[in-house]
């Protein structure tokens, strides 16, 4: 049973022109996470679309029956809501939101995508994959370290950062998969594609954007590395360098 969307686990849709947004948020995260950038595209005139992933903005216990492909199928049911009302989509993906991105522009029909932060290795040795699936069956559920809870929701959202506090263990192997079948894809995207990564980002290793951007298969693609931000650039209180990136990607192509 899903447990209700918690405020900043909505998803939002903001009409406005005929290039559409969808945005997509990272692991544990919320659709909140992306507004800043979705208010940004709006102001531009972009009709956008802030997605809420399968088994996130509720509760961290409902990421227990989630597979990587449910994501897929969110971005798939963002693309039918936009098409016919919009001339052209863009993905635009944060951290694991990027890996979605990059795995449905194999597959449906947009004009392009736009990966921020995306990690390229989740891979599991066998002895960790061993211990995730035991505290899998046990139904483990691994608190962040570090992070504060909110006060009023607990572990269903950081006090400091729109994202579950927690999560549960057999998500992992879901995240590895879906890691699997990005690197698997790469080379069958054709859509232009901006890849953007800080050198001081935390939360994943600096070798990520230079492998996507060497296996990406786009004929039109772009490797941006950012100075002074952490992992989480939507957030970043410097993020105005990265929307500006994104917005001159994307209406670098209105004709």
């Amino acid at each position: 049973m899903n447990h209700p969307v918690i405020p900043d686990g909505e998803g939002y849709f903001l009409p406005g022109g005929a290039i559409g947004c969808i945005l997509l948020h990272g692991f544990t995260a919320m659709p909140a996470e992306t507004r800043p950038l979705g208010d940004y595209l709006h102001e531009k005139g972009c009709t956008v679309l802030g997605v809420r992933l399968s088994g996130h903005g509720t509760h961290p216990e409902d990421l227990a029956g989630v597979q990587w492909m449910d994501w897929l199928d969110d971005v798939q049911a963002g693309v039918n809501h936009l098409q016919g009302s919009v001339e052209n989509i863009y993905i635009i993906g944060q951290s694991m939101g990027g890996m979605i991105g990059l795995v449905a522009a194999t597959q449906l029909a947009v004009t392009g995508v736009i990966a921020l932060s995306t990690p390229a290795f989740i891979q599991f040795s066998q002895l960790e994959r061993n211990r995730i699936q035991r505290n899998a069956v046990s139904g483990r559920m691994i608190r962040k370290k570090g992070v504060l809870l909110h006060r009023a929701y607990g572990i269903c959202r950081e006090r400091r950062y729109p994202a579950y506090a927690a999560y549960p263990a057999r998500i992992l192997l879901e995240l590895e998969q879906l890691c699997s079948a990005m690197r698997e894809g790469l080379p069958r995207v054709r859509v232009p594609a901006l890849l953007v990564q800080s050198r001081q980002d935390q939360g994943i290793s600096l070798d990520s954007l230079p492998y996507l951007y060497e296996q990406i298969g786009s004929a039109e693609k772009r490797m941006v590395w950012l100075e002074g931000m952490d992992h989480s650039l939507i957030q970043d209180p410097g993020r105005q360098v990265m929307m500006d990136l994104v917005w001159d990607f994307i209406s670098g192509r209105i004709t």
